[in-house]
């Protein structure tokens, strides 16, 4: 099998390209319930989608559990899927790499379902890691899965 592939550019270009985009998130919910999504790639996809924090709060909530949050069931933005890739349970704390390890895991056994996945390096931003500390994580991820770094 051959593993994730590695591009420098910016997340949104995949727009029209991948069937899933992910964005690194929390896990905090807001007193309303919505997810935290008030910094980098995460406060931009709220830009984009003002949606993003309810829908993805309202499915943390519910799920009271860890790790990749995604919406093939039911909630598709136009022609893609949005998706947060879980690195950090609080958006005050850096990312702890078995967080990354678990969301990594939970996109493993759901790429299939998709042709082309894009996400940026997680934990690399304002989650305090290096892409050494999590590439040897992500080599797991098949080829349908595209990691921008910038």
């Amino acid at each position: 099998m051959s593993i994730m592939q590695i591009i420098t550019g910016d997340i949104w270009d995949e727009l029209g390209k991948a069937d899933l985009i992910l964005i690194p998130t929390n896990s905090t919910l807001s007193p309303r319930g919505e997810l935290v999504m008030g910094a980098g790639v995460a406060k931009q996809a709220k830009e984009h989608f003002p949606m993003a924090p309810y829908w993805f709060g309202r499915k943390i909530n519910a799920r009271r559990d860890y790790g990749i949050v995604t919406y093939p069931e039911s909630w598709k933005w136009f022609s893609f899927w949005l998706g947060a890739f879980q690195t950090k349970y609080n958006w005050r704390n850096p990312s702890p790499l078995e967080l990354i390890e678990r969301s990594t895991k939970k996109l493993d056994a759901k790429a299939s379902l998709f042709d082309r996945i894009a996400m940026p390096m997680p934990g690399t931003g304002l989650g305090g890691l290096t892409e050494s500390d999590v590439l040897p994580i992500l080599e797991k991820l098949p080829d349908n899965v595209f990691i921008y770094k910038k």
